[in-house]
């Protein structure tokens, strides 16, 4: 899982974003999220397949992000979703 670091803010990617991830990959990315939730970040990811994030994760919710990113392209925008720990009241 590979991230981009702005401030306190946390832009995650998956290697292989032209499918869908696998249950694996998202178990991953619930670590890594954790990792940074720990560090006080806030954790987001560029998704085209959100879908199955609903099935798999259980330590990590996405939200959708409705406010644009001036520094990202309208296309990453639109796939744009905030990760919040299941826990969590965001």
């Amino acid at each position: 899982m590979d991230g981009t670091i702005q401030g306190n803010k946390v832009y995650l990617t998956r290697p292989n974003k032209e499918k869908a991830a696998s249950e694996d990959e998202i178990r991953q990315l619930e670590r890594s999220a954790n990792s940074y939730f720990n560090m006080g970040k806030e954790v987001y990811i560029v998704e085209k397949f959100p879908k199955n994030f609903f099935y798999f994760a259980t330590k990590i919710r996405l939200q959708k992000v409705v406010d644009r990113v001036k520094s990202m392209p309208a296309i990453s925008n639109a796939m744009l979703f905030r990760i919040v720990p299941s826990n969590s009241m965001h």
